[in-house]
């Protein structure tokens, strides 16, 4: 006599772990009948999903309720309905970057805000990609490019590509001719300086690096 046609499956990778993501499994194999099997993936209102195929593996499967069949020739046999689950929400990440403050600084911070997932958010920064925290905050930075990971406990990801950028030096010149006090006392002399880099609007003082700095309207005071 044969063995009536079954079906073991193994469900420990039925389920989807990023929101949207399709990374399930269903593994089945099928026991009894004549053998030859051959494998139908349908839905959970008997939609074929996959079409026949020589094995009982189904992968890249988003969230949803399937059915395996198994046809072995002389009979046919339908699975249980699998439930595959996903995450209620997405991570969600965005960033706000504080740009190095003085030419060569390291002032620089990048924020990070993130929700959704499952779990405890994780974050990490290049170069030290491998090394995860809770800090979601990120000071003392140079200018220049950085990587930052932020991964759920279920490790879905988001990369991000961030530039923390920095002011060209500030310098200043003198322009035009300097204008000589007449008679002493007169108060009539004076120059131009022309300003350049750091990050406007500029203020000047003048022989006094604590002192009272007026507002500099353009790029020229007089």
């Amino acid at each position: 006599p044969l063995t009536p046609l079954d079906l073991k499956i193994d469900l420990s990778g039925a389920v989807v772990y990023c929101k949207g993501s399709a990374s399930a499994s269903i593994d089945a194999e099928a026991i009894g009948g004549l053998g030859n099997y051959v494998y139908t993936l349908l839905d959970g209102n008997g939609v074929m999903v996959r079409p026949a195929q020589p094995t009982g593996y189904f992968d890249l499967l988003p969230k949803g309720v399937y059915v395996v069949r198994v046809d072995s020739g002389d009979c046919q046999f339908d699975s249980a309905s699998v439930t595959i689950n996903e995450p209620d929400t997405t991570l969600s990440v965005s960033s706000a970057i504080t740009d190095v403050s003085c030419f060569a600084g390291n002032d620089g911070k990048i924020v990070i805000t993130a929700s959704g997932g499952t779990g405890v958010i994780k974050y990490a920064i290049s170069p030290n990609l491998n090394m995860f925290d809770d800090k979601f905050v990120f000071d003392r930075l140079v200018a220049g490019w950085y990587k930052v990971l932020v991964q759920d406990e279920n490790s879905c990801f988001q990369l991000l590509d961030l530039e923390v950028k920095e002011p060209e030096v500030l310098t200043a010149k003198v322009v035009g001719p300097i204008i000589q006090e007449i008679c002493d006392g007169d108060n009539d002399g004076g120059f131009t300086i022309e300003i350049s880099g750091g990050r406007p609007p500029y203020s000047v003082s003048l022989d006094n690096e604590t002192g009272i700095y007026t507002p500099v309207t353009g790029t020229q005071h007089t």
